[in-house]
């Protein structure tokens, strides 16, 4: 369990240190914005989330750096679905599997497909979301905690209970999720 209370009191005293100096480091700035919609998702903040998300994009794309695009994009597409938002999760999801596939940044592009998949689950589309689900694993080299929850509720939704026992049976409760 983490404090998220904390750490959002810890990142405005990072700010306030760092506006204090002299010179600044765009990319340590973009860094800092890109940390930071996680704390604020966890509080259930989406606005603020959706907001940091934005100026880390702005900040990027203005000093032409496209520096953590593929989070910043990710972060707003899931922050979206959360709240049922399925135009604007589609927008974003989609420029954010752009600068991930632009880096080759195979984690990101897998947690990407986790996003798709969750949102194909929402949406009461489970075999959409196992065609995301085999592009999570492809792009992975595995089948992650997260694979088998988003699995389960797929296979849930088919009616098809038993396989998703069995895939929830599959996680080790002691793997930490990435």
């Amino acid at each position: 369990n983490y404090d998220y209370n904390n750490c959002s009191k810890i990142v405005d005293k990072i700010y306030e240190i760092y506006n204090k100096s002299s010179t600044k480091d765009i990319f340590l700035e973009i860094e800092m914005l890109v940390m930071q919609p996680a704390i604020y998702f966890a509080l259930g903040n989406y606005e603020k989330t959706i907001e940091i998300c934005k100026k880390a994009i702005s900040l990027s794309r203005n000093n032409n750096l496209y520096y953590k695009l593929d989070d910043a994009y990710r972060m707003l597409a899931i922050t979206y679905m959360l709240q049922d938002d399925f135009k604007n999760f589609e927008l974003y999801a989609t420029e954010a599997k752009k600068y991930v596939e632009f880096t080759g940044n195979k984690l990101n592009l897998a947690k990407i497909y986790h996003n798709y998949a969750k949102c194909e689950n929402q949406n009461g589309k489970p075999l959409e979301a196992i065609k995301y689900l085999d592009l999570l694993v492809e792009s992975a080299g595995e089948k992650t905690f997260y694979y088998y929850i988003e699995y389960a509720k797929a296979q849930y939704l088919m009616g098809n209970y038993y396989e998703a026992l069995e895939a929830l049976m599959e996680i080790d409760c002691e793997e930490k999720p990435r």
